[in-house]
């Protein structure tokens, strides 16, 4: 028998993605006892739906996700959930600023503006603006007394309500992944930013195609991505090359999946109290809406496809050529 300090055998990482792939399985079972899978994974979010879901869901992502109103994921490079590390983004947003400093900078789809909220008294002489689709939100941001002197207003990210060259940073925190027209996207980017400016994208992408995962893979990826009324996430490498096009350079990747982790385990943890008795959460998700219960599964699958890899979460960084 190998002692302590043995080194894992030759055939370890395949015994643990068959451990991997069995909970993921039966994690799946676990919600289809208490939800139709395969209407979800068919759905197809209008803009509509994507508002709905963020007005359904105000309320919950306070009590069962920030108290300080974060609507994204937390950063804990240290391994442990932590919830500053919902500034986590924000922070690095701050670390390029000090390298150098925007005059002017545009978060798109800013949800709740905790982010806007953290970097305005930091960056007093950056004129801040910020664009969100839904109207519940932006009524939020103009509240908060540290986005007193920022401009915030409704849109859609396909068509930014902004003059050509108007920012020299532009950024958004878990929201292209919203955008179901891609190039178009990021050619408005390219177009509201001055040459050399930079574009900041913090969020989830496919790792790989559907075409390369198994049938119980592709239909947790499709889950997680349609639970928050996303059409689908990015594929990274397909993203870079519609950025290229429309003018913006790649300068950055990197991988932030395992500081995400200890939130996404905090995530699969109330999710697995939820599911324990499937009548009980059944009758729970009757008394609410559809877009609000169906939070549970992205809770629930997320720390799965993450795992195995299918899901990814990174910081992306380009900059606009002419500069």
């Amino acid at each position: 028998m190998p002692n302590a300090s043995s080194p894992p055998s030759a055939d370890t990482p395949s015994r643990d993605a068959a451990a991997a792939a069995l909970r993921l399985k039966r994690r799946l079972a676990q919600l289809r006892r208490v939800f139709d899978l395969d209407a979800i994974a068919e759905d197809h979010p209008a803009p509509a739906q994507v508002v709905d879901y963020f007005h359904q869901n105000f309320h919950p992502y306070r009590r069962y996700h920030s108290a300080a109103g974060s609507m994204h994921m937390a950063l804990n490079p240290e391994g442990r959930f932590d919830e500053d590390g919902f500034f986590g983004q924000a922070r690095r947003i701050d670390a390029l600023w000090q390298q150098s400093a925007p005059a002017a900078a545009l978060e798109l789809a800013f949800g709740k503006g905790i982010n806007l909220a953290y970097l305005a008294p930091r960056w007093p002489q950056v004129r801040l603006a910020g664009l969100d689709l839904t109207p519940r939100n932006v009524q939020h941001a103009q509240t908060l007394p540290e986005l007193a002197g920022a401009s915030l207003q409704c849109g859609d990210l396909h068509s930014l309500p902004f003059e050509p060259a108007s920012f020299d940073c532009l950024y958004s925190i878990e929201g292209f992944c919203y955008a179901t027209d891609v190039p178009r996207a990021l050619s408005e980017q390219a177009r509201v930013l001055r040459p050399g400016g930079t574009v900041v994208l913090f969020d989830g992408y496919r790792e790989r195609p559907l075409s390369a995962m198994t049938a119980d893979e592709s239909l947790a990826v499709r889950l997680v991505e349609k639970a928050m009324a996303v059409e689908e996430f990015q594929e990274v490498d397909v993203l870079i090359a519609q950025a290229a096009e429309a003018g913006l350079d790649l300068v950055s990747n990197e991988s932030l999946i395992d500081a995400v982790m200890p939130n996404f385990g905090r995530m699969d943890r109330m999710a697995g109290y939820f599911l324990i008795v499937p009548a009980l959460t059944r009758r729970w998700l009757a008394a609410r809406s559809a877009q609000r219960g169906r939070n549970l599964v992205a809770a629930a699958l997320g720390l799965h496809t993450g795992r195995l890899g299918l899901h990814g979460y990174r910081q992306l960084v380009f900059r606009k050529r002419g500069g």
